[in-house]
């Protein structure tokens, strides 16, 4: 989307993974974690996982599923287009979880505190594998950076810090 680079994963076992950190705790608070979506293929794929398996985002048959403490906080239809760059946000704002596309709501449920701790992270791969584009990846533990639909989508690549 900015600086015509991207994460691409072809659906076949790849993924990114980031080593076990309390970073990566979730537990309970605001939480963000967004990023630019490009499908190519498959209507079923992950996003974000821990190690674990405790926490998860992914897109099974057709829905958003956040999956926290092994529990399904939603499972929610939506239809994605392959080919086409969307801004994905999966925000924990107080005791409600939603995702939006571009800025839209197309999920939403009551927060469950998540049981990961000290776990690693696996972006692209896990219960189901990306066949797509991933950019501008930011997760931003504390703060809850959308809270209505309709916000302003990020129109530029995120700073360094």
């Amino acid at each position: 989307v900015f600086g015509g680079a991207s994460a691409l994963f072809d659906g076949t076992g790849d993924r990114v993974t980031a080593a076990a950190s309390t970073d990566f705790e979730f537990v309970s608070g605001d939480l963000t974690i967004e990023f630019r979506l490009r499908l190519t293929g498959a209507d079923n794929f992950g996003i974000f996982y821990t190690e674990d398996g405790n926490t998860s985002l992914h897109f099974d048959a057709s829905r958003w599923v956040w999956r926290a403490n092994n529990t399904n906080v939603f499972v929610t239809t939506d239809t994605p287009s392959l080919n086409t760059w969307y801004h994905i946000a999966l925000v924990r704002n107080g005791t409600t979880t939603r995702v939006y596309r571009n800025a839209v709501i197309v999920a939403t449920g009551t927060s469950v505190n998540c049981a990961n701790t000290n776990s690693a992270i696996r972006i692209g791969g896990g219960y189901q594998q990306l066949n797509g584009h991933i950019d501008e990846l930011r997760i931003t533990k504390g703060v809850a950076r959308y809270t209505s639909a309709g916000f302003t989508v990020p129109t530029a690549a995120f700073p360094n810090s």
